[in-house]
């Protein structure tokens, strides 16, 4: 079972670039995906996405590109999840009650709900700050060696 979708991976990776840089500078996209070794026509449709969840700004113009909307403190796991709809799934009783005629009777489905619910808090608590904290900074492709 696939929690973080490469996706998400991707998404990631890309606002801790932005937020490693300051998060106040606009950054090309082709830039980034060099910086993060994602495909730069992936990384648009993952971009766009975080536009539209207004996770990222886009500006543009010349010295435009994409910027973080809000502080890394701000922009939970689960948020960016949502953004690619993409958020993790423990069964899928728990989003279709029509998958399984068991139903409300079943108690594996109880307790599924209760993994699901744990998943969710931890997602929900833990933000794209707290990525860039683990180790100090998120490392990636860079010239440098890191961001």
């Amino acid at each position: 079972m696939v929690i973080v979708r490469r996706e998400v991976d991707y998404a990631l990776r890309a606002l801790a670039y932005l937020a490693s840089s300051g998060g106040q500078c606009a950054h090309s996209i082709g830039r980034i995906a060099v910086a993060t070794g994602v495909s730069e026509s992936f990384l648009r449709k993952i971009a766009q996405a975080l536009v539209d969840a207004r996770l990222v700004i886009s500006v543009r113009g010349r010295a435009g590109g994409l910027r973080l909307a809000r502080a890394p403190e701000r922009i939970a796991l689960l948020e960016v999840m949502r953004a690619l709809d993409l958020v993790p799934v423990v069964n899928r009783c728990l989003v279709d009650a029509h998958s399984c005629n068991r139903g409300r009777r079943c108690a594996i489905r109880s307790q599924l709900g209760k993994v699901q619910a744990q998943l969710y808090r931890v997602l929900r608590a833990r933000t794209l700050a707290d990525c860039l904290n683990e180790r100090g900074r998120m490392r990636l492709k860079s010239k440098g060696g890191q961001v």
